[in-house]
């Protein structure tokens, strides 16, 4: 699984997930990629303070598969 927290975030997401994943986007409402980075190790975070109020997707990808959560930027 993937947990964020908190959410709704301010600044910074934490990220923790029991699989590992190689590829972070961030896309918002409209599907618009607006961050992409390549992820390493199981537990790291994102900061999301520069981005407007809003709903964005946070979406892993891999080998193992991908998952997609959503976050509220407040």
């Amino acid at each position: 699984g993937v947990e964020l927290y908190p959410n709704p975030a301010n600044s910074v997401v934490n990220v923790k997930t029991d699989v590992l994943f190689e590829t972070l986007e961030v896309t918002n409402m409209l599907g618009q990629l607006i961050y992409s980075a390549p992820v390493t190790g199981n537990q790291f975070q994102i900061n999301i303070s520069g981005y407007n109020a809003g709903v964005y997707f946070i979406k892993l990808s891999g080998s193992a598969g991908s998952a997609v959560k959503k976050v509220v930027k407040n």
